[in-house]
């Protein structure tokens, strides 16, 4: 019976593992990869952050969060030189709502998903 090799099964941000990955496979920076959350409840941003700790720990991206829609907004056009890769938006907020602000988010970056939560 041949004994079979073991591969090596390198973390994502393995550095010697990424060498050899063409460019598109290699995983991006922490700082490259960003997810916007906008909620007016400070208990989700405690939520999502354990939930997603590991890939944070792992810089596989990072994540800000907005307690208005406003400051989402301005957040927003700050992250204009950078990936932001997903807008994660309640709907129900105090002055301007996610639906107010979805349309202002699309237009400003039609290249990023959005999704819209609404409390259960």
């Amino acid at each position: 019976m041949a004994s079979r090799s073991r591969r090596r099964i390198a973390p994502a941000g393995d550095p010697v593992a990424c060498r050899d990955r063409p460019k598109e496979h290699r995983p991006r920076r922490a700082s490259a990869l960003k997810n916007d959350s906008i909620d007016d409840e400070p208990d989700v941003e405690v939520l999502l952050r354990q939930q997603f700790r590991r890939d944070l720990r792992a810089g596989r991206f990072s994540m800000e969060f907005a307690q208005s829609a406003p400051l989402a907004l301005q957040r927003i056009t700050d992250a204009r030189d950078e990936s932001l890769i997903l807008i994660l938006s309640d709907i129900n907020m105090p002055g301007m709502s996610g639906r107010e602000l979805l349309p202002k988010a699309r237009a400003m970056r039609p290249d990023v998903p959005i999704i819209m939560t609404h409390p259960a």
